[in-house]
């Protein structure tokens, strides 16, 4: 439904998908007005285009790097935040009764080099210290669990899993509004005022007016209409763009030997290579192409290409499905807060992440806005860190994702080497 009328709440959410859900879904559950504003449908950014991975972990920091960046208290609460995030979204679909082929078997990260290998030793071994159920594979088990060869040896995060993002991020959508908090879909933010009292958000021909606003678009916020407040929030990220395949439906013999309990992987080459099966049988990868040229039809057939490489399938699967998301990435690769003004918060930087972070984040943000205090906090109320050349991101994440590619060629995994 779209905004027909002004209206009023003690906070207004910019940005209907999972880290907008749960900072709202937390913010009535203790009694506050709240009003969700959507510019298109819920779920429809970087929620909805997901892979449906649930990993309750950093991309490419370990738990000595966060201690190391934050100090021993507030390390350890992020290390907490995240490290129980997907065990929180598994929660949260049992809570509300939320369907959307859940399922909690583990999340596994392979390694190809002696390197990475001993890379993710150490990163298990961490989390295990905190509590984290983990477990380390060798060779001959990450062939048998995951269907592919050549790699040296995995470690699975069993806390891990699966999820279809968009209906989970309904279920979150339905279970806000149970609890009072007024949605509206279609209505796209304009223009954020302030003059010596509430905040006022142009909506169409209409206001809404709060005493806090909460920014919840993560990577989309690099393309806001409103440019002038998030540029600053838009530069301190690299948004990047992920193409995502899902393929048709592969016989029982095909897939007989993948993910066997459910699993989901990510390996930790440059140009990763992911994939899961869905609860009717489809594959789901994804990869990010370094030109813009013909990159639909060109990202699916270089995704079911390595696909089928790398789980050894005797055909080729169509992509039946292809579709693009965008990953929020910050320079040290951690969530942020952000204060863009008295009462004004953000929350960015999933880092590949998204699911399990958001999940989390939004009801941080809803209870630092309630008065939690900032020594508090899991993380800091971040100064915002721009990227150096903002102009040139683009042409530098092309580069790197192809110094990457070339540095994966050189390691190849078994005898097969990627393009």
């Amino acid at each position: 439904m779209s905004l027909v009328d002004s209206v009023r709440a003690d906070v207004a959410v910019i940005g209907a998908g999972i880290l907008g859900c749960t900072a709202a879904l937390r913010l009535a559950q203790r009694g506050v007005s709240v009003v969700l504003l959507e510019e298109d449908e819920v779920g429809f950014g970087a929620t909805g285009r997901s892979g449906g991975f649930v990993v309750p972990n950093f991309a490419k920091v370990d738990p000595q790097g966060v201690i190391a960046a934050l100090g021993v208290d507030q390390g350890e609460r992020l290390l907490s935040l995240i490290g129980g995030a997907a065990n929180q979204v598994f929660s949260l679909v049992r809570e509300h009764a939320i369907s959307c082929d859940a399922g909690q078997a583990g999340w596994i990260q392979p390694a190809h080099t002696q390197r990475s290998a001993a890379l993710i030793k150490q990163r298990a071994e961490q989390w295990e210290r905190r509590g984290k159920r983990v477990r380390i594979l060798d060779a001959k088990a990450t062939a048998a669990l995951t269907g592919c060869h050549g790699y040296l040896g995995a470690w699975v995060d069993c806390e891990g899993g699966t999820i279809h993002p968009l209906n989970y991020v309904d279920g979150l959508a339905r279970a806000a509004q149970a609890r009072g908090v007024r949605i509206f879909t279609h209505s796209a933010v304009t223009a954020i005022t302030r003059s010596g009292g509430p905040w006022r958000l142009q909506v169409n021909a209409h206001e809404v007016t709060a005493e806090k606003v909460l920014l919840c678009t993560n990577a989309f916020s690099i393309a806001g209409e409103f440019a002038a407040t998030q540029a600053s929030v838009g530069r301190s990220l690299i948004g990047l763009d992920i193409h995502q395949v899902a393929t048709d439906r592969l016989p029982d013999s095909a897939r007989a030997h993948l993910l066997q309990n459910g699993q989901c992987m990510s390996d930790i080459r440059n140009d990763l290579f992911t994939y899961r099966l869905t609860a009717d049988g489809r594959l789901i990868s994804g990869g990010m192409a370094i030109t813009s040229l013909g990159t639909d039809r060109r990202m699916g057939r270089r995704i079911v290409d390595r696909l089928a490489r790398m789980l050894r399938l005797k055909t080729t699967p169509k992509a039946e499905f292809i579709w693009t998301g965008r990953a929020a990435i910050t320079r040290d690769f951690m969530p942020k807060l952000h204060e863009l003004a008295p009462g004004f918060l953000a929350g960015i930087g999933c880092n590949g992440r998204g699911i399990a972070t958001t999940t989390v984040l939004g009801p941080v943000l809803a209870d630092y806005v309630c008065g939690l205090a900032e020594a508090d906090l899991p993380l800091p109320v971040a100064r915002v860190q721009r990227f150096a050349v903002p102009a040139a991101r683009g042409v530098l994440t092309s580069a790197a994702l192809a110094l990457g590619r070339y540095r994966d060629f050189l390691a190849p995994i078994s005898s097969a080497k990627d393009p």
